[in-house]
């Protein structure tokens, strides 16, 4: 089909006149329900509803807003916001979890948030004597310092790339390569709580924010709008540790009551995921020490949700007088082959950009709702039965977690958890009037024509 052609509004009629489509469709047969995918109730697991053992709550979510300004000359900016919420477990019996009024909405989220917001040159567009390229890469490690969060999220920035919760060793960072793109060769890793540094290769400067690969994502002229996205990801991930770490340094004990909450899977993708493995070092770390940390993701859209969709009617609870929640982890054996239908690969499923695993989980007859739980050791091929791992045993706190979770979920939206509607009240930059707003201001008031 040549571009702008459109497809013909008779084609269909060659198909339905093919005496082999026809043979085809009569041979077929629907799957009853007690054929298709539904699972073996054995299966899976239930926890009663009880009194939440979490007196906290912590979730970070965060949104972007694309604008691109009139005239010959195309420009394009990107804004992006995230915000951590902290919810008080008791203040949520106050709430009509049914059909929560804005007015308690409100309340609750008054002085509740950490908010942080930046925004990205992608065309056309830089700072002043600097190129794109390197006007994003200052962007970024200024917007890491940012002066409103009083150095919070770039100390919790240096704490997890060189493992700092671990104060008998001086680690390097992960390995990484230089940004400069005359040279773009590989790097070890920065020294210890290194901030500025040269590259050994070609002695450009290293800013300790290139090490996560930002500037892999763009060229030297403009940057895609993807790269706006994996910021707001990664700073979500760091806003969420940025309070972990807080308590993790001054009461560790407190750990043990506060549920942390993140919008979306536990996951780094590509060159970001080179974080992956230091955050799987301190959570195993934490729970070594008696101080486990309790930390969830939820995917409310994507394949393990649609999945779940289509089974969830057949697993208890179906009654909304039952007082217990159902639950099932998800073998990476089991994602190959009921989720993703895919055969059996020599690369388990989210070796390098997971730190958390599937749960899928229905909290009550209305409920149904896909988790990322941590575990306390990432399982490999050269470990023994892989193929079934993980199991619930895996898991940090997966009950403990479970059962507190009715007392979290709102119906104003479909499979939904109060505090993630709430810190996405926070940090959302809607279409409108969000978009309109900020393009006022970034084309008009900074005269960008």
């Amino acid at each position: 089909m040549y571009q702008g052609e459109t497809a013909s509004k008779l084609g269909h009629l060659d198909v339905l006149k093919s005496d082999h489509v026809k043979r085809l469709i009569e041979e077929f047969e629907s799957l009853k329900a007690n054929d298709s995918n539904v699972d073996d109730l054995s299966t899976w697991n239930t926890v009663e509803h009880k009194a939440s053992p979490f007196k906290l709550i912590y979730c970070v979510d965060g949104s972007i807003a694309s604008l691109i300004g009139l005239g010959p000359i195309k420009k394009e900016l990107a804004f992006v916001k995230t915000a951590l919420f902290v919810l008080d477990e008791s203040s949520l019996d106050t709430i009509d979890k049914k059909y929560p009024h804005p007015l308690q909405m409100k309340k609750l989220m008054e002085n509740s948030a950490n908010l942080h917001a930046t925004v990205f040159p992608l065309k056309n567009i830089r700072l002043k004597d600097n190129s794109l390229y390197d006007s994003v890469r200052r962007i970024i490690f200024d917007s890491f310092n940012d002066p409103s969060q009083d150095g919070h999220i770039y100390e919790t920035y240096k704490w997890l790339i060189y493992k700092k919760w671990d104060s008998q060793k001086n680690n390097l960072s992960p390995a990484f390569q230089c940004p400069h793109l005359s040279c773009l060769r590989q790097i070890e890793g920065l020294p210890y709580n290194t901030d500025r540094s040269t590259c050994p290769h070609c002695s450009g400067e290293i800013l300790s924010t290139d090490i996560i690969g930002f500037h892999m994502e763009m060229n030297e002229f403009a940057a895609p709008d993807s790269l706006a996205t994996s910021y707001m990801l990664l700073h979500e991930t760091i806003s969420l540790f940025s309070a972990i770490r807080y308590f993790w340094e001054n009461d560790k004990v407190q750990l043990n009551h506060i549920l942390f909450i993140k919008d979306g899977p536990l996951s780094l993708r590509s060159q970001y995921s080179k974080l992956v493995p230091n955050i799987r070092a301190f959570l195993k770390f934490s729970k070594d020490q008696n101080y486990p940390v309790y930390l969830i993701g939820q995917e409310k859209t994507g394949a393990f949700d649609e999945f779940f969709q289509t089974i969830e009617k057949h697993i208890e609870p179906k009654e909304l007088n039952q007082k217990f929640s159902s639950y099932k982890v998800l073998t990476h054996k089991y994602i190959r082959e009921s989720v993703q239908c895919a055969p059996f690969r020599e690369n388990e499923y989210g070796l390098k950009t997971n730190y958390g695993e599937k749960v899928l989980v229905k909290v009550d007859s209305k409920t149904a709702i896909v988790l990322n739980i941590p575990p306390y050791e990432y399982k490999t091929n050269l470990d023994d039965d892989y193929m079934n791992y993980p199991q619930a045993n895996d898991l940090i706190g997966v009950e403990r977690i479970i059962e507190g979770l009715h007392s979290l979920v709102t119906v104003k939206y479909k499979n939904a958890l109060l505090p993630i509607v709430l810190a996405n009240g926070v940090a959302s930059l809607s279409s409108y009037p969000s978009a309109s707003v900020l393009k006022l201001f970034a084309f008009d008031r900074l005269n960008i024509k």
